[in-house]
């Protein structure tokens, strides 16, 4: 995410005093929220189909704008959570295809965009150490945890502090940490 170019982008769909159109910012968050609610992932398949891949890589997409528009709307708490599950997602399709050059390419580089987009965020909620922490353990080649990503996805539905997604995870933290407290690698 590049931060400027993006807030651009939505400044465009504003109207003419300047406000960002809250009907366009709240049919995003349930286009996001749909996604989010409807599809799981399986991380107990080791093979990951065409359909599959589609599938996750529409729950990334999905993460993603629920992201940005929480961050649009000063909701930061829940936006770091976010972006934090769309680095994880694309961590956990990554490794699905590991062996596969073609496929890990393009995974690499999602799964960079994506640890850059948590980073930013993470910065911008006020713990700029958390997003060089990730950014450390993803040029460290550290593992994130697949089945945390798939619990918190699909079991821990709840109406807690959330946006409004369901996930039990959502905005309960002033900074969701998307990689391991304790590792050997930061």
């Amino acid at each position: 995410m590049n931060y400027a170019e993006d807030r651009l982008d939505r400044r465009a769909r504003a109207d003419d005093a300047g406000a960002i159109v809250a009907q366009e910012i709240t049919t995003d968050l349930e286009k996001a929220h749909h996604v989010i609610r409807t599809r799981c992932i399986d991380t107990s398949t080791e093979a990951v189909s065409a359909d599959d891949v589609d599938s996750i890589l529409q729950l990334i997409n999905a993460h993603e704008l629920a992201g940005r528009t929480l961050r649009d709307c000063g909701q930061i708490r829940q936006s770091v959570f976010h972006f934090g599950m769309a680095w994880k997602i694309c961590h956990w399709l990554g490794k699905q295809h590991q062996n596969n050059d073609k496929c890990n390419k393009s995974e690499n580089e999602n799964e960079w965009r994506a640890v850059g987009d948590y980073a930013q965020i993470a910065e911008i909620a006020g713990f700029p150490e958390i997003g060089i922490l990730a950014l450390l353990y993803y040029r460290c080649r550290g593992s994130l945890d697949p089945c945390i990503a798939a619990d918190e996805e699909c079991k821990q539905r709840s109406k807690g502090c959330g946006c409004g997604c369901g996930m039990a995870l959502c905005g309960a933290s002033p900074c969701f940490i998307a990689f391991p407290s304790e590792s050997k690698l930061i």
